[in-house]
């Protein structure tokens, strides 16, 4: 996997300019050219370094893109879940493993293993699991801002994301209708 991501960072190219120094970064992980070439700066100043990071944002893209691959397979679902959990954290060792990844990695993990033994999947949670479990095996992760704001953002939508998109519908003028309340018991 090591040589694999040597192999696609030579093939960038990522010290030869900017556009492949931020291809380097939002593929492979890494910030090497983008640090060289003065671009991790320019990034924070604009508010926007977390989009170069590999996080969550980049796991759901791969985890959409290889869910849709393995739901054109015949394999049941615990084991495309399973499946999807092994190339999700092979894409997460090939961006060489940022906390941010592995939390959402992670989280994953959890609700996964949640809806394999039976249960519903609960991304508050897992959230939190994760969380704690990241801070207790390495309190240093916890006074890292990245991880701090990361937890917080996701717990954040786990919270208010139903809001939101009721709140969206509600604007665009579609609102779900509502649940038919059960038949009172005679």
């Amino acid at each position: 996997l090591e040589e694999l991501r040597g192999a696609v960072l030579a093939s960038f190219d990522a010290s030869s300019s900017d556009a492949r120094a931020l291809l380097a970064g939002s593929v492979c992980g890494s910030s090497v050219a983008l640090r060289s070439r003065g671009l991790d700066d320019a990034f924070a100043t604009c508010g926007v370094a977390h989009l170069v990071a590999v996080s969550g944002g980049h796991l759901v893209l791969v985890c959409a893109l290889a869910g849709w691959l393995l739901s054109h397979t015949s394999l049941a679902p615990g084991a495309r879940a399973v499946a999807l959990l092994v190339v999700s954290a092979l894409f997460v060792a090939f961006c060489g493993a940022p906390v941010s990844a592995v939390r959402s990695w992670a989280m994953s993990l959890v609700a996964s293993a949640a809806e394999l033994v039976g249960r519903r999947a609960h991304p508050l949670s897992s959230a939190s699991a994760v969380g704690i479990a990241l801070a207790l095996a390495e309190p240093g992760v916890s006074g890292q801002l990245g991880y701090l704001l990361s937890v917080t953002c996701v717990c954040g939508i786990c919270l208010f994301g139903a809001y939101a998109r009721f709140l969206v519908r509600l604007l665009a003028g579609r609102p779900r209708p509502p649940r038919a309340l059960p038949a009172p018991v005679s």
